[in-house]
């Protein structure tokens, strides 16, 4: 009984292991430069199209004697 379990626990610990995984050769390669100018013109797309931009910007200053804070619009 003993011997039975033993020997079932090896035979799933190296089938649980797995094998060495094989290697895919291909014989096609992979177009970088298409991908890339697939990715350039997604990006180019992605650009907003505007005239004005506003923002508003936090500036803090802090010395040995005081602390000031202001919000300046852009």
């Amino acid at each position: 009984m003993r011997l039975r379990l033993t020997s079932l626990l090896i035979v799933l610990l190296f089938a649980s292991c797995g094998g060495p995984k094989g290697v895919i050769i291909g014989t096609s390669k992979a177009d970088s430069g298409l991908a890339l100018r697939s990715i350039v013109s997604a990006h180019k797309a992605a650009t907003p199209n505007f005239n004005t931009l506003a923002s508003r910007v936090k500036v803090a200053y802090e010395d040995e004697k005081s602390k000031q804070s202001i919000t300046v619009s852009l």
